[in-house]
């Protein structure tokens, strides 16, 4: 009697135990599950930004050359300046 008592108890927290282990092994791969998403969102995401960063840095050298004057524009624009400044003056 008191052995098939301890049986039945050590199946129960054998049981028991069988079906933390289970919840816990489901919760691992929830969580390496939720890992791989987001490491997969990170790297969508910086490739994004990567992309973006060379796009802003095209527009930013588009921009710099149209800034540039060449010397002939330079002269030009020396030349436009002193007549408005002579104007100006009278």
């Amino acid at each position: 009697m008191f052995e098939g008592l301890m049986q039945r108890k050590m199946q129960e927290v054998w049981r028991a135990m069988t079906k933390e282990v289970e919840g816990l092994q489901s919760s691992i791969n929830q969580k390496e599950n939720s890992m791989e998403n987001l490491s997969h969102e990170f790297l969508e995401s910086k490739k994004f930004l990567w992309e973006e960063l060379e796009a802003v840095q095209g527009e930013l050298r588009c921009i710099h050359q149209k800034l540039i004057l060449d010397p002939a524009e330079r002269e030009s624009l020396r030349r436009f300046i002193r007549i408005c400044d002579q104007q100006a003056n009278y």
